[in-house]
């Protein structure tokens, strides 16, 4: 199973605070963009079979949820924002030769 880490601080719901490895850095760089007012650290799923990275961004009314999926774990991400298409081009543009990308 892939490291998890607990995250705190700017726009993160206390709810939860363990995030998988894979996710990590993408709430990171959620973290720092301005237009993103909350990220919500939803459901998390371990021990699955292995595969590589990806993330998966649906749109949702307020923002986008993002499934992110590491090597042997997945989590859920609710991301809230007032710019969707312009978060959504700085995922893809910071994380698209890191992750396979669906749109």
């Amino acid at each position: 199973m892939g490291r998890m880490g607990h995250i705190a601080g700017k726009g993160v719901s206390k709810q939860h605070s363990t995030v998988i490895e894979a996710a990590l850095p993408v709430v990171k760089f959620l973290q720092k963009v301005s237009e993103v007012s909350n990220i919500s650290l939803g459901r998390l799923d371990v021990h699955l079979p292995t595969t590589g990275w990806r993330i998966k961004i649906t749109e949702m009314r307020g923002g986008m949820k993002l499934q992110v999926r590491g090597t042997s774990s997945i989590q859920q991400l609710m991301i809230y924002t007032t710019d969707l298409s312009g978060v959504q081009e700085k995922l893809v543009k910071e994380f698209s030769g890191k992750f396979q990308i669906i749109l």
